[in-house]
């Protein structure tokens, strides 16, 4: 069941962009598994463009049909040989291709996205693996200068735009101490998301607490700059399960960019998660750039299996103001200008009422520490949030969600409806139609923010057999000055 992802600010969208721009972008051009629908109706108040890899969720519904009824077989009293496993190279994927048109007033886009992801392995060799992971686009239409619709694709004024997001070895001795990789690679548990070209170690966990440490370290990679010898990476971490339910973690990063003034910074990274047997779990994460706090983030939640209730609790405290960071670590500050310190604070709860309905609410709100520094990416907001979600209605697997937001941003008290409607055959086909409301929609593709988008969508989705799934989806975005049109046609191959 789906429900409308929102950007809250340009602010927000910031601390999640450079991850998204590296393998969202990707994901979010080309064909996905799932038709591109709002997001659940669970979903978190600041919603974020392209949360999970479509790639790697399950495409559903069954393409074969059901063979005809036989009478049993007799039983064999001849053995059966025993199955032989597969030896030799392996390779594992898939190719994502999508068509996407879009148009508006007299500006129109028609481009190809293609993205490609490839594993090998051999049982022979079974110490060493390899990964890539590339992206295709080409502007069929040609590049137009001005165009509300140019992105990050069209840096570069080239008709066709590739990027390299990963491609590296992996290698595990059998008698070795842990892992070791080699090639372009992200970090994702470190303090912040790292793209670089490099290597990586990781040691087996040992002993009663689990305890790993390992060390990073290459050439930062930018994929709409280049790559630089100029910029390094380094870094080091250590973690364990020091008592029952616990996991603890300590990171340490330093990057070096030769295109900031500013530069040398390292950044201290401390985290700490528990879960514990009543349902309750919690998280801590801090990070210290270099001899000032960075930030804090805290998470509790409580869950109830028999009740069918849980409850969230979130806070987030921006100590010192971002400027002209290493990227690494603050990505778009060239773009957005500085981010200076705030507080947020979530609530969320989410219960079943019966087996037919559930229902979700949360409150939001957002305070900068200063009033002097409020300005357009820097704002004081609250939002209250109400989602419900019916299941089968009227039909089997018919599922509509209805949901409510009331904002209160900078002066603006906005209230916005939508609802979102689903069905889905367990067989071939998936359908969808639905609107819903953006108080500031950010586009990372296009770097663009766009006020009050009222959006309209449908969607289709045809399994068209077990490897092979093709959808169609068709969007339109209505904002104060303009209405946006984006029909999406695409096809997902695994092997």
């Amino acid at each position: 069941m789906s429900s409308p992802a929102i950007q809250t600010s340009k602010t927000r969208a910031a601390r999640h962009a450079w991850h998204a721009a590296l393998l969202g972008t990707a994901l979010a051009g080309c064909a996905s598994l799932e038709p591109e629908t709002s997001p659940s109706a669970a979903a978190p108040a600041q919603g974020t463009p392209a949360q999970a890899s479509p790639a790697e969720q399950e495409a559903g519904g069954a393409a074969a049909a059901t063979p005809a009824k036989s009478a049993p077989a007799a039983p064999s009293t001849v053995a059966q040989p025993a199955p032989v496993a597969e030896t030799g190279a392996k390779f594992e994927g898939f190719l994502s291709s999508k068509l996407v048109a879009r148009w508006t007033g007299g500006d129109k886009d028609l481009d190809s996205n293609n993205l490609v992801s490839v594993g090998w392995s051999d049982t022979r060799y079974p110490w060493i693996k390899a990964h890539i992971t590339t992206r295709i686009a080409a502007d069929l239409n040609g590049r137009q200068p001005g165009s509300v619709f140019s992105g990050l694709s069209d840096l570069h004024d080239q008709a066709v735009d590739f990027k390299l997001y990963d491609a590296y070895v992996d290698v595990l001795p059998p008698q070795g101490l842990g892992q070791l990789r080699i090639g372009r690679q992200l970090e994702y548990e470190t303090p912040e998301i790292v793209h670089y070209d490099g290597l990586a170690f990781r040691t087996h966990p040992t002993g009663k607490s689990e305890f790993s440490a390992g060390f990073y370290g290459g050439i930062p990679v930018r994929l709409y700059q280049g790559t630089s010898e100029k910029r390094s990476l380094l870094g080091a971490f250590a973690e364990e399960r020091p008592w029952k339910g616990g996991r603890a973690r300590i990171d340490w990063m330093h990057i070096e960019d030769d295109t900031l003034v500013n530069t040398g910074n390292g950044i201290l990274g401390l985290g700490l998660w528990q879960r514990f047997e009543n349902g309750w779990s919690g998280e801590m994460q801090y990070t210290r750039l270099e001899d000032q706090d960075r930030d804090l983030r805290l998470r509790s939640q409580w869950t109830s299996p028999g009740a069918g209730l849980t409850l969230a609790a979130t806070y987030y405290q921006l100590f010192q103001t971002q400027n002209e960071l290493p990227e690494g670590i603050d990505p778009y500050t060239s773009i957005l200008l500085a981010l200076y310190p705030y507080r947020q604070y979530g609530i969320s709860a989410s219960t079943e009422l019966s087996d037919k309905i559930q229902l979700d609410f949360a409150v939001d709100a957002r305070r900068v520490r200063d009033s002097a520094d409020m300005g357009e990416f820097n704002r004081d907001w609250e939002r209250y949030r109400l989602t419900t979600v019916f299941s089968d209605v009227l039909a089997d697997q018919l599922d509509l969600s209805l949901f409510g937001d009331f904002w209160d941003g900078d002066g603006r008290d906005t209230t916005a409806l939508g609802a979102d409607l689903s069905y889905d055959t367990q067989e071939q086909w998936k359908f969808g139609a639905g609107s819903y409301y953006s108080l500031y929609k950010y586009d990372i593709f296009q770097n663009s923010e766009r006020d009050d988008v009222r959006t309209w969508y449908a969607h289709a989705q045809y399994k068209f057999a077990k490897n092979l799934t093709f959808e169609l989806s068709y969007d339109i975005e209505n904002d104060n000055y303009e209405t946006y049109n984006a029909l999406r046609g695409g096809a997902l191959w695994r092997f």
